[in-house]
């Protein structure tokens, strides 16, 4: 699948690999009486997973049903997600047979993953295209004795982010799971009144003869733990252009990264004589 950043590209309404399979493995444990063994997907936090596995055992004489059942969801969602990740790929392989979980853990285990929200949870009202809080169910990963599942929640607004978190937390807790809450990073409001931005738009002008681009974008950046720490500090983000962060398809351009230096060293040279 296409993955990508968990914050800049999760408006973009990508599948999940970890929320799509599950789905797959929850319809086919009532109809083929499928038993899962392991389950696998995501590699990192930050990133919409792009890859999902998993290890099932099937009766003998549901293999045919087993297949026509993917064979249709395949077709299903290839036809809901057409425009967002039009080229979802699931393939069967067929390996030597393990040991399976215990049902009720699995029901427990499948019955979760579809409950956790992943995905925009709600967009800004203050800026209109920008997603104000968000959450991605980002890693899942299994032994013989335990189960990991990794989410990334993200927000401009630290109460929201918070409140995704409890809901987070109410899931987990009632399939009697244990939770941890690390890695946390504050919001960073927009201040499209910054005075830091505004000599920064009139450099750029000046050496680029154009007006900036100025955006607010869904990810977190140091500037959030920095201004948490020292909220009166005027603060803004700049860089060169990077396309598909998080994924194996990320890029920078290369040119984008001159124009950043120029930027900022005129930026840095400027400061001074305004203040």
């Amino acid at each position: 699948m296409r993955g990508g950043h968990s914050g800049a590209e999760i408006h973009l309404y990508r599948g999940n690999a970890i929320k799509l399979l599950n789905r797959l493995l929850w319809r086919l444990s009532g109809t083929v009486a499928l038993r899962l063994s392991s389950f696998t997907g995501g590699n990192v936090r930050n990133a919409i997973p792009r890859e999902a596995f998993a290890c099932v055992a099937v009766p003998e004489g549901k293999v045919t049903a087993f297949r026509q059942e993917v064979q249709l969801f395949v077709d299903e969602i290839r036809n809901e997600y057409a425009i967002a990740d039009p080229d979802i790929v699931i393939d069967i392989e067929t390996v030597q047979p393990r040991a399976v979980m215990k049902e009720q853990t699995q029901k427990i285990l499948l019955n979760l993953l579809y409950a956790l929200p992943s995905g925009v949870i709600r967009m800004s009202d203050e800026v209109k295209g920008v997603v104000e809080t968000s959450t991605n169910l980002s890693v899942i990963n299994t032994t013989d004795t335990t189960v990991e599942i990794q989410s990334l929640t993200r927000s401009a607004l630290e109460s929201a982010k918070q409140d995704v978190v409890h809901m987070l937390q109410a899931v987990y807790e009632m399939a009697s799971c244990e939770v941890t809450h690390d890695g946390s990073y504050p919001g960073w409001k927009p201040n499209s009144h910054s005075p830091l931005l505004t000599i920064a738009s009139s450099v750029y002008r000046r050496i680029f003869e154009k007006d900036p681009v100025i955006e607010v974008v869904h990810a977190g950046l140091e500037c959030g733990i920095i201004g948490n720490i020292y909220p009166q500090m005027d603060m803004i983000s700049i860089g060169p252009t990077i396309r598909n962060p998080h994924s194996p398809d990320e890029r920078v351009e290369i040119v984008s990264v001159q124009k950043f230096w120029q930027l900022l060293v005129k930026l840095l040279e400027e400061i001074p004589v305004v203040a």
